[in-house]
């Protein structure tokens, strides 16, 4: 079909070969009485419409990205109302958009243009609650009153070393990194802001840093800072992540923690002491604190008399002041006083003498320090024209993957969405339930941050979407929609399981241990549960429904957390994996490294079948004795060495003296060694119902 646009000669004599015209009429040559809503794209000038790109409207949404436009002309003959305009990875210096049926737009995507100024874009702004502008060289960006209703900025990559955001009073989402800001007092902000990423940009004063009083998640990793904020952060109640991983710092003191920290990430900085107050241990000990195992922190002692040497649950060891102590540490004194006696004077003569050394060090520590700033701006480069590339490529894939028909169908509005309640967020996603009209859903997206340096999180749950979206069986979480055009806004919904996942309720047992065995059914334990045999089955039915396609669907994640549980308690499966990143799983935590299959752990190809069925081993392990596999390996800290001894030694579970022999067997022979010995789901189907009937007639 040759496209071909309904409009005046007068107005075609103007088109050129990478102009965009927004006339939104198309005619087909086949039927000229046909016409629709569309974008007409490339031009030539002598032969006016020439072998156009027609892009058609879809619900609202207009998606004209990587078509190589260099800029947008017509936009007042644009009839059709467009909420969602997606022009990433054209060749646009400029934008102008104002007409009236663009005035509601509320989403604009333009990232990865050749965009130099700010002020170069006129855009309708009145309904705007996204706007992307990553990947242009704005080096400034100052939101005016006009962008009230905006709700997120995401500009990453941008150059930028001035972002003021304050006018904008409705603001809850920033994403600035991959910038050049050297300070923290060029970014301004309102207290409504909730969310904000500065990684990878150069800001190195952090101690008189005051967060906006509304923040949630602060996110500054690599940042190359020698110092961790400092001051009371206590009236931050809301601020549940602050990830200050990948930085220089090596003492984190006068900080007052909020008590609604769940997430405190120093992972690879040089971490010597942390101090904190008597009243922040507990809040501490609440906290997932990440640091490097190698840290300093482990070795060196508490020097003060003033402090405890105490340790967190996570076996972090911290130096613990009484509070009125520490109040002096947060008020302003540069250190605690420390029992060690102060280094001796050096007298004037060697003073003098070695005078001329000092110049020198100080020339070549300057020196060391340019190559490293030098050096680390070049990298970084480089690696941001392979993600640029990487992260045009997926956006592309996202846009053509959902134009299949069996999306088109199961399209939500985000418009639509409410969030009910955060259920968490996993290293990678952001879960929550939502609801979406009368109904009550459970969503999952990508945490936005990781889209700029982890692109393929994205294509990772793209997979994930086309595996879930072709399931269909009782015992498999109901696929029920998707939204998104691009990797910032996928998103996918699935029914909303109410009571939670297997991880959580094993932890709640820990807790409150009570009677639930593998046999019985609600009525023989306290908390009305089926029980651990009938989840087993529900596990065990989703695995034979996979491995009945041909070639059969691999889960590639079976674990507790992926085992959700309905208003009855009817265990399913969710969170597929079937093109799982070994490398990445590896080196993720070690708890994913204990499930996995030892040829997984060797390297020997991709994850299988057979894999699946040592994982579900490993899920009845967890089953019975309540606890993650890892507690068999307590006390190695080191991701190598604990690969290292699973594959010296083997997996050799010690299961609960009461557990019956029947499971302890099939245990033991989804443990083997040799993949092919292992049994299938179909075979251990078979096993589990033969002794479920048993014990019904017992």
């Amino acid at each position: 079909m040759t496209a071909v646009m309904a409009a005046s000669p007068m107005v075609m004599d103007h088109c050129s070969v990478s102009d965009m015209t927004l006339t939104g009429a198309c005619t087909n040559s086949s039927n000229p009485k046909q016409t629709e809503p569309v974008a007409c794209v490339g031009y030539a000038t002598t032969s006016c419409p020439s072998n156009p790109t027609a892009v058609p409207l879809q619900h609202d949404m207009l998606n004209v990205s990587d078509l190589g436009i260099t800029r947008v002309v017509d936009v007042d003959a644009f009839y059709v109302d467009c909420h969602k305009l997606y022009m990433s990875g054209n060749q646009l210096t400029e934008l102008s958009l104002y007409s009236k049926p663009l005035a509601s737009l509320e989403v604009l995507d333009i990232a990865y243009n050749q965009i130099a100024s700010f002020s170069s874009l006129h855009i309708p702004t009145h309904a705007l609650s996204i706007l992307n502008v990553s990947g242009n060289p704005l080096q400034r960006i100052n939101l005016s009153e006009s962008f009230s209703k905006l709700h997120e900025l995401i500009a990453a990559n941008a150059s930028l070393s001035l972002l003021q955001t304050k006018d904008a009073g409705e603001l809850l989402s920033v994403t600035a990194s991959y910038n050049n800001f050297t300070s923290i007092s060029k970014i301004s902000c309102g207290n409504s802001l909730r969310y904000l990423d500065v990684a990878h940009n150069l800001i190195s004063d952090w101690q008189s840093f005051n967060p906006p009083t509304g923040l949630h998640e602060l996110h500054a990793s690599w940042n190359g800072a020698l110092n961790f904020t400092r001051g009371d952060w206590s009236q931050l109640d809301k601020l549940t992540v602050i990830d200050f991983s990948y930085n220089l710092v090596s003492n984190l003191t006068g900080f007052i923690f909020p008590s609604s920290l769940t997430q405190l990430n120093l992972y690879a900085n040089p971490i010597a002491r942390i101090d904190i107050r008597q009243s922040d241990f507990a809040i501490l000990e609440a906290v997932e604190l990440v640091v490097d195992e190698t840290a300093p922190l482990f070795k060196i002692p508490c020097d003060s008399p003033h402090a405890e040497r105490k340790y967190l649950t996570s076996k972090i060891p911290v130096c613990v002041f009484e509070d009125s102590i520490f109040q002096e540490m947060v008020d302003g004194s540069e250190q605690v006083p420390s029992s060690s006696p102060p280094p001796p004077l050096a007298d004037y003569h060697s003073e003098t003498s070695n005078t001329g050394l000092h110049v020198g060090v100080i020339v070549c520590v300057v020196v060391v320090v340019a190559i490293i700033t030098y050096a680390f701006f070049w990298f970084r480069r480089r690696r941001l024209q392979g993600d640029n590339k990487a992260r045009s490529a997926i956006d592309s894939e996202i846009t053509e993957t959902l134009q299949h028909p069996r999306f088109l169908t199961v399209r939500v509005d985000p418009d639509d969405v409410s969030v009910i309640k955060d259920l968490g967020r996993t290293s990678s996603f952001v879960i929550a339930a939502v609801s979406v009209g009368e109904r009550q859903l459970w969503m999952k997206r990508v945490q936005r941050k990781l889209t700029f340096y982890k692109p393929q999180i994205a294509s990772q749950l793209l997979d994930e979407i086309r595996i879930h979206s072709s399931l269909e069986h009782s015992k498999i979480v109901q696929f029920l929609g998707v939204s998104g055009a691009s990797m910032v806004d996928l998103t996918m919904y699935c029914e909303l399981m109410p009571n939670g996942n297997l991880a959580a309720l094993l932890a709640g047992m820990r807790r409150t241990p009570g009677d639930w065995g593998w046999f019985g059914g609600p009525s023989s334990n306290l908390y009305g549960l089926p029980s651990k045999l009938d989840l087993a089955i529900d596990v065990v039915e989703a695995l034979v429904y996979l491995q009945s396609y041909d070639p059969p669907v691999v889960h590639g994640d079976i674990s507790p957390r992926n085992v959700l549980f309905s208003e009855n308690w009817a265990a399913k499966l969710t969170g597929f994996r079937t093109n799982r990143d070994v490398n990445t799983a590896i080196v993720s935590q070690c708890d994913t490294m204990v499930r996995m299959a030892p040829e997984i752990l060797r390297g020997e190809g991709a994850w299988s079948v057979e894999a699946d069925m040592y994982t579900f081993g490993m899920l009845l392990i967890e089953l019975d004795m309540g606890e993650s596999p890892t507690n068999s390996f307590s006390g190695m800290r080191s991701r190598n060495k604990l690969a290292s001894e699973i594959l010296k030694r083997g997996f050799h579970p010690t299961l609960h003296p009461e557990c019956p022999v029947e499971i302890q067997s099939l245990v033991q022979s989804c443990l083997r060694a040799d993949p092919a010995q292992r049994p299938t789901s179909l075979m251990i189907h078979y096993d589990l119902s033969q002794l479920h009937r048993a014990k019904q007639r017992d």
